[in-house]
């Protein structure tokens, strides 16, 4: 039995293992429109942001509600109170309404729509208001409020390969950058 070889294959050298398996080009295939996934970084700085517009939130509320009633009796701060508390919150609904109608309207928080990403469900379909809003910030809210340190832990879960955090796993969602609006062309007739 003889067995041909080609010459010029490298692997036919003299320290060439007869018994490997063979070897194959292999490209990978990339699909051009498939979502591409959020970086890191991006997905930390709308995070940030969401921070930010809250606090800022919260302080013009406080400051205007202390500059209101201030103004209108001088001794009506001591009528506040303890309420500073209540008002804080208060200030904070207009922010989650906000952030309600985005997530509902365009499945992005206004951090998220700052940067140009959005979420979406795994499979790259619409994510749904009820699992963004259920399972993504509940069940974070939930979970943040139960377990030590869950909200940084959560967070750390960006630099897995896959670039996805708890709550994106619990929900069933990815993070990807916003497709462009699509420029719409006059018609020539």
């Amino acid at each position: 039995m003889s067995e041909t070889r080609d010459a010029d294959d490298p692997s036919n050298g003299p320290h060439s293992n007869p018994y490997a398996a063979p070897k194959a080009r292999i490209r990978e295939y990339i699909d051009s429109n498939a979502p591409r996934l959020a970086g890191r970084a991006i997905r930390f700085a709308a995070a940030i942001l969401n921070v930010f517009i809250a606090i800022a939130m919260g302080v013009t509320a406080i400051v205007l509600m202390q500059l209101v009633v201030r103004g209108f009796e001088p001794d009506a701060a001591q009528m506040l109170g303890g309420s500073e508390t209540i008002i804080l919150l208060g200030s904070f609904l207009p922010w989650i309404i906000w952030n309600t109608y985005l997530i509902h309207t365009r499945s992005q928080s206004v951090g998220k729509m700052i940067m140009k990403i959005k979420v979406v469900a795994q499979d790259g379909g619409p994510a749904g208001t009820a699992r963004q809003l259920l399972l993504r910030v509940g069940v974070t809210q939930v979970l943040s409020g139960l377990v030590p340190f869950f909200p940084l832990i959560d967070n750390l879960m960006i630099f897995t390969p896959d670039k996805r955090t708890i709550h994106d796993r619990i929900a069933g969602t990815i993070v990807i950058q916003a497709p462009r609006a699509r420029q719409h062309r006059k018609r020539q007739d």
